[in-house]
């Protein structure tokens, strides 16, 4: 029985481990200096496993205890990654340690083992043989899950039309040696999977999309639905001269989205890494939308102007005198612009700098705002006093 418990912990740890140094080769580690409070103990519970990983073989309880605490911090700190459930086999194989530790210490002794551990551990070894064979081939498929673009057994590209067609959006830049926080993509993809468009200033060349997950991927929560790879040709970010020999971004449905990350690599004569990328949402754009913004000041000083701004180009991308709004007779401000159907905006409005941002009611400032654009629509946007003005 100990002998089981032990081997099968053993090999699970393994294809963890197997696992998780592939993903961290193949995705890079993110700067610390770009973390969240969440993340950062995320990254702390995930050290924690590791090195739970690293002394299990040989202290099987401090091992496992190490696993089961990474994970629980994991879950308390930040428990969206857990939807990666290569998370929840290593908290297993940290209980199987515990199991071991547990059974090689009181073996000889007349203490019963806890009711679940004996139920589990009499049901391991009446099905070992089984139980061998059905690893056997779930090694196989992971194998194939890990090394394979696309995997064996993953759907074809044309069982589903929804992916082909243009695709348009932005991505949030973490690599903190960038002054630019955004990356423009546009995307053509066809039916055969070709792609064309670009990533920031460059163009994309010889590109494709491809499925990156079999069932059992996405069972697991694996990777990506599929996996845009291509090279580039010009400058990603021209204003900072930064060049970069190709690209790869995994996307997942999402409804009507793809969204995914991307990694720009390789090329460029600086002395600087990859560009890295996350919270990428690309949307079909359809029809140009009118949108009409009327912000209503309670209080404003004479000889101001009141601007818009946010992450568009029409809102001048944060900068805080983005978009003038024109006065109103009834002493509103407004503007209407055109979207196209599907974009999300994200906005706010300001007297001209962050120094006279729009505060709320309670004197705090505005929250920034959001928008799906679906229909020809107007926002009413209250402002009840700005930063500068004492309320």
């Amino acid at each position: 029985m100990l002998t089981t418990v032990r081997w099968t912990a053993r090999v699970l740890e393994g294809i963890v481990a197997v696992y998780f140094l592939i993903y961290c080769i193949r995705g890079g580690v993110q700067a610390p200096s770009l973390l969240t409070t969440g993340e950062s103990f995320a990254v702390l519970g995930i050290a924690l496993c590791f090195a739970g990983l690293a002394i299990a073989w040989t202290l099987e309880r401090a091992g496992g205890g190490l696993m089961v605490a990474g994970y629980l911090l994991i879950a308390v700190s930040f428990s969206s990654i857990l939807s990666m459930r290569m998370y929840h086999v290593l908290a297993f194989s940290g209980v199987l340690s515990l199991a071991a530790w547990w059974l090689g210490n009181n073996a000889g002794k007349p203490v019963p083992p806890p009711v679940l551990l004996a139920v589990l551990t009499e049901w391991i070894v009446r099905w070992r043989k089984p139980l061998a064979a059905a690893g056997g081939v779930l090694v196989l498929l992971l194998l194939n899950e890990l090394f394979l673009t696309p995997p064996l057994m993953s759907p074809g590209l044309q069982s589903d039309h929804a992916v082909a067609g243009r695709w348009e959006g932005r991505s949030a830049i973490r690599s903190g040696w960038i002054r630019q926080h955004k990356l423009k993509l546009s995307v053509q993809i066809d039916g055969e999977g070709a792609v064309t468009g670009g990533v920031g200033d460059a163009a994309l060349s010889g590109g494709k999309i491809v499925p990156n997950r079999s069932w059992l991927g996405s069972l697991l929560g694996w990777r990506s639905d599929y996996m845009i790879s291509a090279n580039l040709t010009g400058m990603v970010v021209v204003p900072e001269s930064i060049a970069r020999a190709e690209v790869k971004i995994p996307v997942t449905f999402r409804g009507e989205r793809l969204v995914g990350c991307m990694l720009a690599m390789g090329g460029g004569g600086d002395s600087h890494g990859d560009v890295q990328c996350n919270r990428l949402s690309l949307f079909k754009p359809g029809p140009d939308r009118a949108v009409t913004f009327r912000v209503k000041p309670e209080n404003i000083p004479e000889a101001s102007s009141v601007y818009l701004t946010g992450d568009n180009d029409q809102f001048g991308n944060w900068e805080p005198a983005g978009a003038p709004l024109d006065r109103k007779s009834d002493g509103t401000w407004a503007r209407t612009f055109r979207f196209p159907e599907g974009i999300v905006l994200s906005y706010n409005c300001t007297r001209g700098s962050w120094r006279t941002q729009a505060l709320d009611g309670t004197g705090g400032a505005l929250p920034n705002r959001f928008l799906e654009v679906r229909r020809d629509t107007t926002i009413e946007i209250t402002v009840a006093s700005w930063a500068d003005i004492i309320m």
